[in-house]
């Protein structure tokens, strides 16, 4: 990889976008991983998060289009990929809406959850809680509304993505959230 790095670089910017162009017309999921890229490099706010929700959309209908999975037809997951690789690259500047972003993406994987095998779609699963606990770390939000939140998002999952309160959050929820995470599940 690294003598490919060093060809590329000696090539001139137009065969670069030129060669990029190729691959996007030949594979969709090329296509939407460069416009991800660049939105996670340029986005930030509302139009950012529509924009990556909107993929995920896409994403859910690819899956579901496709049916269940088989060890001969792989589930199409290359939309939740790529959301999943431009939201790591996007994360330092963008915490709220790495939160946002991971929360609807993991509703999203819950509705398609039981057409498929739960392992092809687990490594997802884990990558977007993964950014999810990133992001909360890094923004500190106020712990009894992340509390009540993640107790909200394991009441709208069947699957248990937030149950418990989710492994990995007790740091960040501390004694307050955990409190308003029971509570508000009790209540529920």
């Amino acid at each position: 990889m690294k003598d490919l790095k060093q060809k590329l670089k000696k090539k001139t910017k137009e065969w670069l976008i030129g060669r990029l162009v190729e691959l996007s017309l030949a594979d969709e999921a090329n296509a939407d991983r460069i416009r991800l890229s660049m939105d996670a490099d340029d986005g930030c706010g509302e139009e950012f998060i529509t924009k990556f929700k909107r993929q995920l959309d896409r994403a859910t209908k690819q899956i579901v289009d496709h049916g269940p999975g088989s060890w001969k037809s792989r589930v199409p997951t290359s939309g939740f990929d790529s959301v999943a690789n431009a939201l790591a690259v996007a994360l330092p500047k963008n915490l709220k809406e790495a939160t946002e972003i991971s929360e609807y993406a993991l509703i999203k994987l819950d509705s398609v959850f039981e057409l498929q095998d739960e392992c092809e779609l687990e490594y997802l699963v884990d990558a977007f809680r993964h950014l999810h606990l990133d992001a909360c770390y890094k923004l500190k939000p106020d712990p009894r509304k992340l509390g009540m939140r993640l107790a909200e998002l394991s009441r709208q999952t069947e699957w248990g993505f937030f149950d418990g309160p989710p492994d990995g959050y007790f740091e960040v929820l501390g004694k307050e959230g955990l409190s308003a995470f029971l509570s508000k599940s009790k209540a529920d």
